[in-house]
């Protein structure tokens, strides 16, 4: 099976940031799994992400947010399913 198609770079960074819906998401890494040329490109997309969040400046998050967050997350994950 010869691959005539590739993923575009939109998707691919799409992909690599998380933002693709789960549909598409599957078949790229449907893809990357059967095209090495795909998975050098979506390394390099990995790598430039990487690099972005490292260079961004922390901020400090206030310790009543943290509160607020990490009760909000425990009282959703205590809440009974629908």
């Amino acid at each position: 099976m010869t691959i005539k198609f590739h993923v575009s770079n939109d998707i691919l960074l799409s992909y690599s940031a998380g933002t693709l819906d789960e549909a598409s998401s599957l078949l790229v890494a449907t893809h990357l799994a059967l095209c090495p040329h795909c998975r050098v490109r979506n390394s390099s997309a990995d790598a430039l992400g990487g690099y972005l969040l490292d260079s961004i400046e922390a901020t400090p998050v206030s310790p009543t947010m943290m509160a607020s967050v990490l009760s909000q997350v425990r009282s959703e994950a205590m809440s009974p399913e629908p």
